[in-house]
């Protein structure tokens, strides 16, 4: 069950307010753009700013007090706990990497694009990847890709860089390919200039199917303190996440504003991709795997030791 429905339940206040952190602008927080710009969390009986505060920074906010909220993935929660940063999930709103692996020049590293998941990591050897930071799900990810080539981070060559920049990098040939989460691995494939090498929401590697990849995270104890706020903060996800289910049209029209830049039909894509398949369900309850999954892929990516 929802953390959040052990919570006692005070009389509802007027002027309950929050704040809530993403850690980048991309598609796999639709319900943050869905509760916002619907006025969700207005309904909620809450006023809910939200703020983008990149990387784990977003977290680091909810630590020290900035913010009462952030989103974040369950590995970064289970990295806090290991260090004795006290976080707690509340609920999950995406139950599979969004993450993709897009290259350049396919055909030179001599493995067909349908090959097992083990070839294609190992032809990445040598090559130039963009990332967007380290330690974060999306370096796991890569990380976890590499391992099943039989491949480590000294295999390849990691180059920093935002999600927006890498496209125009991937063209003058300044890194080999990119990992990043859809809506921006989706551009270069879409102009014929890569190909999605590895994708978590095609299924690629189906173990990744089912955990906490996306979840909500509060202070530990600040839920018990103010059980008012975190259960209407949560209702408003729960809001969003029904409207992505069960009236996509409305959904995709909130998507296609927040990303106006981006051509139509790679929104649609995009939602059609990630929203549809890798959100959590209605209510926002951790998968069956939930973080004992998260923790497993964390182990084999070599970002969590057996003994933590």
């Amino acid at each position: 069950a929802l953390l959040v429905a052990q919570f006692a339940a005070p009389a509802a206040r007027a002027d309950d307010k929050a704040t809530i952190a993403i850690p980048v602008n991309s598609v796999s927080f639709a319900p943050v753009y869905i509760a916002e710009d619907l006025g969700l969390w207005k309904k909620a009986g809450i006023d809910v700013t939200v703020k983008l505060v990149r990387g784990i920074a977003a977290t680091n906010a909810v630590i020290a007090k900035s913010l009462e909220f952030s989103n974040g993935s369950g590995a970064t929660v289970l990295r806090g706990q290991r260090r004795g940063r006290k976080i707690v999930a509340i609920m999950t709103t995406v139950t599979r990497p969004t993450f993709e692996l897009v290259l350049r020049k396919v055909a030179k590293l001599g493995v067909a694009a349908d090959a097992p998941v083990a070839a294609k990591a190992k032809a990445l050897k040598g090559l130039r990847i963009g990332l967007s930071g380290l330690n974060n799900i999306s370096h796991t990810y890569l990380l976890y890709v590499l391992a099943k080539g039989g491949l480590k981070q000294s295999d390849i060559k990691l180059v920093g860089m935002a999600p927006p920049s890498m496209y125009a990098a991937l063209k003058r040939g300044d890194i080999d390919g990119f990992e990043t989460a859809v809506p921006w691995t989706l551009i270069p494939v879409d102009a014929g200039d890569a190909v999605d090498w590895v994708s978590g929401l095609r299924e690629d590697m189906p173990e990744l199917s089912d955990f906490a990849n996306t979840v909500v995270i509060a202070r530990e104890g600040y839920c018990e303190a103010n059980p008012t706020i975190c259960r209407k903060v949560v209702k408003g996800y729960q809001s969003a996440l029904r409207v992505i289910h069960q009236q996509p049209d409305v959904a995709l029209k909130v998507l296609e504003k927040r990303f106006k830049r981006m051509k139509p039909a790679l929104v649609r894509s995009a939602f059609d991709k990630m929203v549809r398949v890798a959100t959590s369900q209605s209510d926002g309850r951790f998968p069956k795997n939930g973080l004992a999954g998260v923790q497993e892929f964390m182990i084999k990516a070599g970002h969590m030791k057996e003994k933590d």
